[in-house]
């Protein structure tokens, strides 16, 4: 009898938390805000803070999904995006980073209205100039950060707007014609809109 009544509250269990589950795919726009430059001089003595970017906007496309938990939801996400960052040295250059990001995101909802937040972690790609004025590019590929948001939901589509803060992951390289070290401030700090829909 004690083993039919586990059986039962562990199906009734499972169907409860499956009835929570969604899933879908989203996609949208970032606006990147982060990518000071500076340059190293004479082996560290002097830093010259003279090379920002120029902000340029990106794209992301991934997948969602959201299960219920005691009256709020975990909303994992695996997203593909892709930054852009332009720079005037020598000569113009554009920094192109492509990354993998897993936020994984505590949500509540008030009616068709929801507010989110957690960590994010990133798997960085592929990160370069397109110049030759740059090289020897190196960077760290794994980094966290932190995103909080609000959206709308209206039947299976969703939009929000979130803001994303890294925590680190630095990129250093050589600026050829002087043989400065150049240190990156690449950590994520940017504006990211999205439209989602939900499949489930």
């Amino acid at each position: 009898m004690k083993k039919h009544l586990v059986v039962i509250v562990f199906i009734l269990s499972s169907t409860f938390l499956f009835s929570q589950v969604k899933f879908g795919f989203k996609g949208g726009v970032n606006y990147n805000f982060s990518g000071n430059i500076t340059e190293v001089i004479n082996s560290g003595d002097i830093i010259d803070v003279t090379h920002g970017a120029n902000n340029k906007a990106g794209f992301h496309l991934g997948i969602w999904t959201r299960f219920g938990l005691a009256g709020f939801s975990l909303r994992p996400e695996l997203v593909y995006t892709e930054i852009k960052n332009e720079y005037q040295l020598n000569s113009s250059t554009t920094l192109k980073t492509k990354k993998i990001d897993i936020p994984i995101l505590l949500d509540k909802k008030f009616g068709p209205l929801h507010l989110f937040g957690g960590p994010s972690f990133q798997y960085i790609l592929k990160s370069n100039f397109k110049t030759t004025d740059i090289g020897s590019v190196n960077f760290n590929k794994f980094s966290l950060g932190t995103q909080v948001g609000v959206g709308l939901e209206f039947g299976n589509f969703g939009i929000d707007a979130r803001w994303e803060k890294g925590f680190s992951n630095n990129l250093t390289a050589i600026l050829i014609s002087s043989l400065s070290n150049l240190n990156l401030d690449n950590r994520p700090n940017q504006i990211i809109f999205s439209v989602s829909y939900n499949l489930l």
